[in-house]
């Protein structure tokens, strides 16, 4: 499952709009949808924060995103 495929079906299995669920997380509706899209991707301590929430191990959820992974080590030796 990919960290787009988990934001969509953790806010559609709690019957959440885009604007409740990004409510609930300080973000717009507009993120959530770019969030979901793929179009951009949530900071790593919103992801903490979004699998804590639904009891996500995050752990698993990034070993299966190995793209999510990739972009995160990327923007980290650009940094350096």
């Amino acid at each position: 499952m990919t960290v787009a495929e988990m934001i969509k079906q953790t806010r559609t299995e709690s019957h959440m709009t885009q604007e409740e669920y990004g409510a609930k997380f300080g973000v717009t509706r507009q993120t959530v949808s770019s969030w979901e899209n793929e179009r951009s991707m949530p900071d790593l301590q919103m992801l903490i924060d979004i699998c804590n929430t639904y009891y996500i191990s995050l752990d698993k959820l990034l070993n299966e995103d190995t793209e999510f992974v990739e972009k995160i080590d990327f923007y980290s030796k650009k940094k350096e």
